[in-house]
């Protein structure tokens, strides 16, 4: 498994997908990252 770190527009993405309310799934499937990786972010 190769471990990749956030870019800073990703995280900028997840944040605002956090504040429309979207859920993880659709965040992550719109970044192509994994469910978890979003929700520690919105953790």
């Amino acid at each position: 498994m190769t471990n990749t770190h956030l870019t800073p527009n990703e995280c900028v993405m997840i944040e605002a997908y956090y504040h429309e309310g979207k859920s993880v799934l659709k965040a992550a499937a719109r970044l192509t990252r994994s469910r978890q990786t979003i929700y520690n972010v919105y953790k």
